[in-house]
């Protein structure tokens, strides 16, 4: 499907309400308690009851294996999704492109009020093993995995090949993992809030060279929900509604190994990337606030240039300097992000940014946000979502 400039606008989707558990270790619940303590302060947030709700998304467990994951949870919270459900699992691209799939339902008018919510205990609940049994799942089982690729591994290589190029160094790749903990000094659920240097990235133990501990994101336990509805229904709910205002989707391989050159990869993400803005009706410089995804710091650093922020093989110098900081030209994963705050496959982006909308963040607030962009990245840097939200029509 084309989508237009206009398809956002013919049926309007918000986001109406937040909601968010305890993150880090949390031992003694499963994913579907997760689940369902977010989904609970999603409504509260939005002011409704769980009656109202008439489409339900999930995504996955790591943990609690499921064959039909949306009906399951949504039996086990109590409710009946009778006019639209579904699961997704695209990796880190599941939680941005929730909004685009409920945005859509909505403008089809197959449902009007859809909790999006995902949950885990990923960090108490899985084992090495399993964890690495997971994590083996992006390498070609025959080509790539036998040769010990993992996905540390895979980005440390896009790391490599960036730094040949460009000249980018382990010290930009820090300065991402330094902001990223500032921020989440400041977030009350956040799971690692003690302050780090540069140096304290480069002198964390090697995971996969160049890319240290801190330079890879958390494991952790948690939930995260959020609701999207028209605009009808948004008039009535307890927050001025934020708008899903440009969405795109973006995919150029699964596998490392079939990857296109790194120019070649990142202007396929800046195409997807101009049809969002595009679809918005805005230009980059209309962001406030970005909430982009972060499993390692080079994934933040080769999205600000596919995303068109910085040109490719700037990266490096634009994160210097304080830049993506609280303060900064462009704040980067207000909340401390994968790297700091909670894993939960970028739920929690989406919720940072519909703080930042609200103007709710607190000390974490950007005077003014009105524009935010949110972004998944799945796989390898195999798949990309992106969203624009703004706080008006």
């Amino acid at each position: 499907m084309d989508m237009d400039r206009d398809f956002l606008k013919k049926r309007r989707a918000c986001l109406v309400g937040i909601g968010e558990t305890e993150q880090g270790k949390v031992p003694g619940k499963s994913s579907l308690q997760f689940h369902s303590e977010a989904a609970k302060l999603a409504i509260e947030d939005a002011g409704i009851r769980k009656e109202d709700i008439n489409g339900v998304i999930t995504a996955f467990s790591f943990v609690d294996q499921t064959f039909m994951h949306c009906t399951t949870f949504a039996e086990y919270f109590g409710i009946a999704p009778q006019f639209y459900y579904t699961s997704m699992a695209i990796g880190g691209s599941t939680a941005a492109w929730m909004l685009a799939q409920a945005a859509m339902a909505i403008h089809a008018g197959l449902a009007d009020v859809i909790l999006c919510v995902r949950g885990d205990n990923t960090l108490t609940g899985l084992t090495s093993e399993g964890m690495i049994a997971l994590i083996k799942e992006m390498s070609h089982i025959e080509l790539e995995y036998p040769y010990g690729l993992l996905t540390p591994g895979g980005y440390a290589l896009f790391a490599q090949r960036h730094m040949h190029e460009f000249g980018t160094k382990s010290e930009q790749l820090a300065a991402i993992a330094v902001a990223m903990r500032k921020h989440a000094a400041l977030m009350p659920n956040a799971y690692k809030k003690e302050p780090i240097t540069i140096e304290d990235v480069l002198n964390s133990p090697m995971i996969a060279s160049p890319l240290h501990l801190l330079d890879c994101c958390l494991v952790t336990d948690g939930g995260g929900a959020f609701i999207v509805a028209s605009e009808e229904k948004a008039r009535n709910m307890k927050h001025k509604p934020v708008y899903i205002k440009g969405v795109a989707q973006e995919s150029t391989h699964q596998y490392i190994s079939q990857a296109p050159n790194l120019r070649e990869l990142l202007m396929t993400y800046r195409k997807a990337a101009d049809k969002a803005f595009a679809m918005a009706g805005i230009q980059r410089k209309d962001i406030d606030v970005a909430m982009i995804y972060d499993c390692f710091t080079i994934t933040v650093l080769m999205s600000l240039e596919g995303l068109g922020f910085c040109e490719i093989g700037e990266g490096g110098s634009f994160v210097e300097g304080g830049r993506i900081e609280l303060g900064g030209e462009l704040p980067v994963n207000t909340h401390g992000g994968l790297l700091s705050q909670a894993h939960l496959g970028g739920m929690f982006h989406v919720n940072e940014a519909v703080r930042q909308l609200r103007g709710e963040a607190g000390p974490r607030q950007v005077p003014g946000a009105s524009h935010a962009v949110v972004t998944g990245n799945g796989g390898l840097f195999s798949s990309q979502s992106i969203v624009i939200l703004g706080n008006e029509p």
